[in-house]
């Protein structure tokens, strides 16, 4: 198999595979070399500083560990790697996580794309809000906030943390009611419903058979259409921010 038949494999155009071979050469690799370190000129304190407050985290978390007996390993590995379960495991959940965090990453792109954008003001403090809530209610599903550690760390009732989430969103609600009744309430408002409905046999019908199976789909929905309502919405405005640019 010839060379350029290896870059074909690879999705690679001829132009494409001679620009990768070329930094192979003398000076290809100076190029890489000098990119290297423009870049360290420019990231070098920005990285430097991740790296101590990652290492910091980290060395708290293994203190943490050694202090409270726990196995260091047990913070860092997945549940089912640590319990030693299938690998499907939870999927559902993680999957609600990956949705969690789409709409979250997607909330604050756009807070920080309309951030002093003239007359998009109210959008982008929608947008910061709307992250904020997002985050709150992936910490809350991933770390089981209202299901382990507020009733048995802290004795308050489940409910107290239901009642806490049904007051954040009405306030959201009622605060940006202009902006959530756009082209894409439809989406929002079945969000609201599918969150509502699971937090019903949460409370009501988890005893029933398949109760719980119920309530986590009707969660998932519910976060799907979240995400998706974020994805169209700021699919919409970076759409316009760009057709008015131009």
């Amino acid at each position: 198999m010839s060379k350029f038949k290896i870059g074909q494999y690879f999705g690679l155009h001829a132009g494409e595979f001679n620009s990768l071979l070329s930094l192979f050469s003398r000076g290809g690799l100076a190029m890489i070399f000098s990119s290297l370190l423009r870049s360290l000129k420019i990231h070098f304190r920005g990285v430097l500083r991740l790296l101590l407050l990652l290492g910091f985290f980290l060395g708290t978390l293994l203190v943490i560990a050694f202090k409270s007996g726990v196995e260091p390993s047990d913070l860092t590995r997945d549940y089912s790697g640590v319990y030693h379960l299938e690998p499907y495991v939870g999927l559902i959940s993680y999957l609600g996580i990956f949705f969690w965090i789409t709409a979250l990453a997607l909330s604050w792109f756009a807070w920080r794309i309309l951030d002093g954008v003239e007359g998009k003001e109210r959008e982008s403090l929608f947008f910061w809000w709307s992250g904020l809530i997002t985050l709150i209610l992936a910490i809350d599903d991933l770390f089981q906030l209202h299901e382990i550690i507020v009733p048995e760390y802290l004795g308050w009732p489940e409910r107290s943390f239901y009642f806490m989430y049904l007051i954040l969103l009405s306030i959201y609600t009622i605060k940006f009611h202009r902006i959530l009744l756009n082209q894409h309430v439809l989406i929002i408002s079945l969000a609201y419903f599918f969150f509502a409905v699971s937090m019903t046999f949460d409370v009501l019908f988890e005893m029933i058979p398949f109760g719980t199976y119920f309530e986590d789909c009707f969660k998932f929905s519910g976060i799907v259409l979240w995400a998706y309502y974020f994805i169209r919405f700021v699919n919409t405005e970076i759409r316009g921010l760009m057709k008015k640019a131009s």
